[in-house]
């Protein structure tokens, strides 16, 4: 795949994932960007997957209505990309989906599910180590992660719905497309 190319994509899917985080705002820990994040790394690989986490963490880091991250953005994306490595790893895995929804799809699901709780548990563990630096202690981590916990469990069933119904679409649809191009391309040429 040509530079171009690769960064028309890493926009696209960035693009998407900042557009659809402040759409979903008021939904706490409901984002489709985890799913984004997934279907890129499983359509595109891991190098474009990563790119296109790192970038969406860092903008919405930056720039998200809740505040500046700060310190907590490395945990951010170093989060987000565990949907890099389930979605590049599945890819290998699992063939490409030939149709919209199939009871294996609930696979994608549990799989982003598992991501968010990984996710959710780093974050919260991160957090933890933030605000009680340089006093760090096990009893203290357990309370951010119990405080955590409510979060949490929006954002694990959120990511399984969602994943289980979206993932497979943009999956099949980005394969799909971009067959099509790189046979366009190949005539041109």
């Amino acid at each position: 795949m040509n530079t171009s190319r690769t960064i028309s994509i890493i926009a696209l899917f960035t693009s998407l994932v900042i557009v659809t985080n402040y759409a979903l705002v008021e939904l706490p820990n409901v984002k489709l960007e985890d799913t984004l994040v997934f279907a890129s790394a499983y359509s595109f690989g891991l190098k474009i997957g990563a790119y296109v986490a790192i970038a969406s963490e860092l903008i919405w880091g930056i720039l998200s209505p809740y505040g500046f991250g700060g310190i907590i953005i490395p945990f951010l994306v170093a989060g987000e990309l565990l949907y890099v490595f389930a979605g590049f790893f599945a890819s290998k895995l699992w063939p490409k989906p030939q149709k919209g929804f199939q009871y294996e799809n609930i696979f994608f699901g549990a799989l982003l599910a598992i991501c968010a709780f990984l996710w959710d548990t780093e974050t919260n563990i991160a957090t933890g180590l933030i605000m009680m630096w340089p006093h760090v202690h096990l009893l203290g981590l357990i309370g951010y992660e119990l405080t955590g916990a409510v979060f949490m469990v929006f954002h694990e069933v959120g990511d399984f719905v969602i994943g289980s119904a979206l993932a497979p679409i943009l999956i099949l649809y980005f394969s799909r497309a971009f067959a099509d191009l790189e046979i366009a391309q190949r005539i041109a040429t």
